[in-house]
C-alpha cells in the first residue's frame, strides 16, 4: 500500500473519509473504492482497521454478508471482508458482494466513566523466585532461630 493511499478526501485521512461514507448507509467495496479514489483491494484492509477503531470507541462495523445470486446461499460465517469467488453449493460465480455500514458508538471512549487516556502501568510478571518472599523469609527465620 502506498503512502498516497492514506490521504483521504478534503485533507482528512482515508479511514475518516471511509467512516463518513459508511455512516450514510450500506455500501460495498467497489462503491467505496470509486467514491474515495482508492483501489478496491485496499478497501478490505482499511475496513479491518476501521472495525477495530470503532470497537474501541463503542461503535461497530455492520456487515451484510455476500450471497449467491444463482441459488441464494448466504455467506454468514465468512470472516474475510472481501467478496468470495464462487458459491460452495452451486459453484456459480455470480456473487453479490458484502455491504458495510458503520453503527456509531453512543459515548466516546474518553468520556466513559472509569476510563482515562493514561494507561495504568503494568507491574512486571511474577517470577518463581519472588513469589511469597515474605512468607518464605519468615519461615526460614523461624526454623533457624527457633531452636
Amino acid at each position: 500500500m502506498n503512502k498516497d493511499a492514506s490521504k483521504g478526501i478534503g485533507g482528512s485521512t482515508l479511514r475518516h473519509a471511509l467512516r463518513t461514507e459508511l455512516l450514510d448507509g450500506f455500501s460495498n467495496a467497489r462503491d467505496l473504492s470509486s467514491r474515495l479514489g482508492v483501489p478496491e483491494k485496499d478497501i478490505a484492509h482499511h475496513l479491518e482497521h476501521l472495525g477495530r477503531t470503532l470497537r474501541g470507541a463503542g461503535g461497530r462495523l455492520e456487515i451484510e454478508p455476500a450471497c449467491c445470486l444463482a441459488c441464494g446461499f448466504v455467506f454468514r460465517k465468512r470472516d474475510r471482508l472481501t467478496s468470495p469467488t464462487s458459491c460452495p453449493i452451486c459453484h456459480a460465480e455470480r456473487i453479490q458482494p458484502p455491504r458495510f455500514h458503520v453503527e456509531p458508538g453512543s459515548v466516546a471512549r474518553s468520556e466513559r466513566p472509569g476510563t482515562s487516556r493514561l494507561k495504568k502501568a503494568r507491574s512486571r510478571p511474577m517470577r518463581w523466585d519472588d513469589a511469597d518472599d515474605d512468607r518464605d523469609d519468615a519461615w526460614f527465620y523461624e526454623q533457624k532461630f527457633a531452636s
